[in-house]
């Protein structure tokens, strides 16, 4: 009787570890999966983004980033206008354009530099102005474009925005700050 309870005890045991080696096999398996697919997509997306663009990648060069770098800086150096900081950002697909780390590479397409709009808003761009208070404070993941197609309907009246705010980085506002909006 105890030679049984013991083969019983045995084969249990046996079928346990090899059920739980089933299932971390599985979980290895599905983990290979997941990060293949991630590596795939990833890749693909930049690729995708690329040509979406058509953007002239011989015409393109790579830019490191330096410590202390932003994109406002850099599209001023090479552009002369911070304002194609935003099409670097999306050219790039930076999903936070305030987070350049040294030593990340950049692609800077050839592409016509913008120039600040100057006067008032045009009639085709208050159609899409969605706000009108005369202060707005910043939440997180905002940009000064983005606030400024909110209240102007140009993203290109960002330098208002920098002006009367006497904002020194305009990569870099902080949550919670109150912005005034000049009219």
């Amino acid at each position: 009787m105890v030679k049984d309870n013991k083969r019983s005890y045995r084969r249990e045991t046996s079928v346990l570890l090899k059920s739980k080696l089933l299932f971390f096999l599985l979980g290895c398996f599905v983990t290979f999966v997941i990060v293949l697919s991630t590596t795939f997509l990833r890749k693909s997306s930049s690729t995708s983004i690329a040509l979406t663009k058509k953007i002239d990648i011989k015409k393109s060069k790579i830019y490191e980033v330096k410590e202390g770098d932003y994109l406002w800086k850099i599209a001023e150096d090479f552009y002369g206008s911070g304002f194609n900081a935003y099409d670097l950002a999306r050219i790039n697909n930076l999903n936070n354009p305030d987070n350049l780390i040294g030593g990340q590479k950049i692609v800077l397409p050839l592409i016509t530099p913008k120039i600040a709009t100057e006067g008032e808003t045009t009639e085709t761009s208050t159609e899409q102005v969605t706000e009108t208070e005369s202060t707005y404070i910043v939440q997180p993941g905002d940009y000064i474009s983005a606030i400024a197609q909110r209240f102007y309907g140009d993203q290109n009246m960002a330098y208002k925005i920098i002006q009367a705010n006497n904002i020194a980085n305009p990569e870099i506002i902080e949550s919670g700050t109150v912005l005034v909006i000049p009219r």
